[in-house]
């Protein structure tokens, strides 16, 4: 699944081990119309990283 409708994602290009991802603004006018689970979406990629993600930290 790709997720490029609801994040951009963002690397270092020297070979660091982070990985930026910021949520794109809805394109919906009426607030909770989307219905987008970001918490879903970030257990996801957990385990989609299952042995390489070491920790995710969010920030409000």
């Amino acid at each position: 699944k790709s997720y490029n409708d609801q994040a951009e994602f963002f690397h270092d290009d020297f070979g660091g081990f982070a990985v930026g991802i910021l949520w794109k603004p809805s394109k919906n006018k009426k607030p909770n119309q989307d219905n987008i689970d970001y918490v879903k979406i970030i257990d996801q990629w957990k385990l989609l990283g299952t042995g390489i993600i070491k920790e995710v930290r969010t920030f409000p």
